[in-house]
């Protein structure tokens, strides 16, 4: 059973319900089902369907409890409070008086069962499951007991039917919504959206008398029940739709969170790009004269070995480590001022190129500092520029520029030591 009240069980429930607990303010609200005949209430035809749900259990249960009336559910309430009264300290016959309020509570809670399930009935598709809606409306049904005064003249059932609607509502209100939303904009949500159904069907049946379809708006919806526009509109956004992430959303039926962007896999755009700025990286290197582009792909491990130093590389070309150092820096200035580097990223925050672009040569020591990084190290250089390249070659990473400066001994730090390229040894013919 799929915690759905049908009206044949709803009628099996309130087969022997007096007239007089179906009066009062539970008819004012509450429609008796009608259409389905009642079924057998023999518990072991029910059986032989094969029903065996926690609600079907109950329901069948519900039959055997003895329905009281209102004049029996008025004396019971009267002994309640008598036995109260005599379980005072220092009274007499302490025992007897409990035996009385415990039988009179129990027939009264029992008796009005299935006063519960008739008016949970019509909130079962509000978000809760009957058996909860049930649960909850016991519970109100409990407080009547406990509050009800027998002496006021009211009936039982028309005053505990206030409470065990309020008791449903309010579980509506706080359970059934991942948002808590008070129940008055509930119903006034649930009220514009049956009177923008109705406005809809009547503008379908103009549509086909006149040919002419007007799409009703908010304001008609506003004025049909009598709030301004601004409260209905403001009723509308207080409202969310709210998904489950765990929902049905493909063909599949392939959870919704499946199709929802995962942040720690790399974006395919951001991925095309540093691919095209990889191959324009390696197209300038590949431009610049051969000396400089050994020292620097050796510097970087770009030719896949390991990144080199400056006196490995020194001992391989036969210079002198401070040669091969000026050689390094040589080569960056030229990456940079490459107009193909320029193309590949929007300018650096902060950053403000004042290059001096003279016969090979640039002033870079008032530039801001780009710098290279590979397997963790830096060699960083004064210059201007607005890339970011970051090329992968076997375990080596070329990154272009990195966020920081490093001034290590490898490092041309051009803060402390301002000086320009042109001051350096000029390069021989190879080089150039």
């Amino acid at each position: 059973m799929d915690g759905t009240l049908n009206d044949a069980e709803a009628n099996d429930s309130l087969d022997d319900f007096p007239e007089e607990h179906q009066g009062g303010a539970c008819q004012a609200d509450i429609a008796r089902p009608s259409g389905a005949a009642a079924a057998s209430a023999d518990p072991s035809v029910e059986a032989s369907n094969g029903d065996h749900s926690a609600l079907a259990i109950y329901l069948r249960e519900l039959r055997r409890c003895r329905q009281i009336s209102a004049d029996r559910a008025r004396r019971c309430c009267q002994t309640m409070h008598d036995a109260a009264d005599a379980k005072t300290p220092g009274a007499r016959r302490v025992d007897r008086a409990e035996e009385a309020f415990r039988a009179s509570y129990n027939e009264m809670v029992e008796g009005n069962l299935a006063l519960v399930v008739r008016i949970a009935k019509p909130y079962q598709h509000f978000g809760l499951p009957l058996e909860d809606l049930i649960q909850e409306g016991n519970l109100g049904l409990l407080a009547a007991i406990r509050q009800f005064d027998p002496e006021r003249g009211i009936p039982f059932p028309a005053y505990a039917t206030g409470w065990i609607r309020q008791s449903i509502c309010r579980a509506i209100s706080i359970k059934s919504r991942t948002i808590r939303i008070p129940l008055e904009v509930l119903g006034l949500r649930r009220q514009a959206t049956g009177v923008l159904d109705d406005l809809e069907q009547e503008a379908h049946n103009q549509c086909c008398q006149s040919g002419r379809y007007e799409a009703p708006t908010v304001e008609d919806c506003a004025r049909a029940l009598g709030v301004s526009t601004d409260r209905l509109r403001t009723t509308i956004r207080r409202v969310p739709d709210v998904e489950s992430l765990d929902a049905p959303a493909g063909p599949e039926g392939e959870p919704l969170l499946s199709s929802v962007a995962d942040l720690e896999q790399p974006n395919p755009f951001e991925c095309a790009c540093t691919a095209e700025r990889r191959d324009l990286l390696h197209a300038a290197i590949s431009d610049l004269p051969h000396r400089l582009r050994h020292v620097i792909q050796r510097h970087y491990g770009l030719l896949g070995g390991e990144p080199a130093s400056f006196s490995a590389i020194g001992r391989e070309l036969n210079l002198s480590r401070e040669r091969v150092r000026q050689l390094h820096n040589q080569g960056l200035a030229s990456l940079l001022h490459d107009p193909r580097m320029g193309r590949t990223g929007p300018p650096i925050p902060g950053e403000h190129s004042r290059t001096n672009r003279c016969s090979g040569s640039a002033n870079v020591g008032a530039a801001p500092a780009s710098s290279f990084e590979v397997n963790g190290r830096h060699s960083a250089v004064r210059a201007g520029t607005s890339a970011s390249v970051a090329v992968n070659r076997g375990s080596s990473s070329l990154s272009w520029p990195p966020a920081r400066v490093s001034s290590r001994n490898e490092g041309f730090d051009a803060g402390s030591r301002s000086r320009s390229v042109g001051k350096t040894p000029p390069c021989d013919a190879a080089e150039r």
